[in-house]
């Protein structure tokens, strides 16, 4: 291959890439605004303004109004926005639940354009096969050599030594009766914010969702949950703090960084005497 040609196919491969992003581009910006037809008509059919929408939710009119138009530009991070978008649709009745899981799934997705550098010279096209085989040769071996010393050396599992253990002791008996009346009783969750907002989702353990807020700094929310565990997905869960039944289950900063995104995160109450 001579380097003019591989020149060319370099250029034709960005131009299709180029492409490629400039439709997703597009197809995100249409939905975007298919959301916000379908939010005014809603909206003005409840007769309501967005003052009234903001006032109730507790978000910026601005968010109000670049959902409507369909413009995100200005909206904050997509976990915050997508929280927004779900507590705005809900608030009027609509469900949008298709098109917030087409955002969610990544098929709109904006990235950054990918570019291939042009190479100084054109590499020899035998020599490129050769290493390609020597590279993928190489990888069989590792990953070979890897399962085989996954399967030499299995980690232990602990659920199936705990099933060896007999229980001869009446103390394992309490212990037993005290986890079941722990699961069954109702138990009282506490999740507060502090230092920055948290944008918080609890599930039940059918990941059936039991509420949905945006803390601010300070504000909290308690409800009472009659079950053996639930589960959060948090954004910023470095400000949020967790209390079950008045004892911390989580201190501030234990649940991840600040800026990020908490998924499916397990709390369990704890068991009491």
């Amino acid at each position: 291959m001579s380097e003019k040609t591989y020149a060319t196919e370099t250029e034709t491969a960005e131009e299709n890439t180029l492409r490629e992003e400039e439709q997703r581009l597009k197809d995100r910006e249409d939905l975007q605004r298919h959301i916000g037809k379908r939010l005014t008509a809603a909206r003005r059919e409840s007769g309501l303004n967005a003052k009234d929408i903001a006032g109730s939710l507790r978000f910026l009119p601005e968010y109000v109004r670049a959902f409507d138009s369909g413009n995100w530009d200005k909206m904050p991070e997509e976990v915050y926005t997508l929280g927004f978008l779900r507590q705005y649709a809900r608030f009027i009745g609509l469900d949008l639940s298709d098109e917030i899981e087409r955002l969610k799934s990544g098929e709109y997705h904006l990235s950054k354009p990918f570019t291939i550098p042009d190479p100084p010279l054109a590499p020899n096209r035998k020599w490129a096969i050769v290493s390609a085989a020597l590279f993928v040769t190489f990888f069989i071996i590792v990953n070979l050599a890897f399962n085989g010393e996954k399967q030499q050396d299995p980690a232990p599992v602990i659920g199936e030594q705990a099933l060896d253990i007999p229980a001869t002791s009446a103390d394992s008996g309490a212990e037993k009766q005290q986890a079941l009346a722990s699961s069954t009783r109702t138990h009282h969750y506490h999740f507060s914010a502090s230092g920055e907002a948290v944008w918080l989702q609890v599930f039940d353990a059918s990941f059936e969702l039991l509420k949905e807020a945006l803390l601010r700094p300070g504000e909290s929310l308690r409800f009472d949950y009659g079950g053996a565990a639930i589960f959060i997905t948090s954004g910023n869960p470095a400000s949020l703090q967790v209390r079950i039944d008045g004892k911390i289950a989580a201190a501030t900063g234990s649940l991840g960084e600040a800026g990020r995104v908490l998924r499916e995160h397990r709390l369990t109450p704890p068991v009491t005497e």
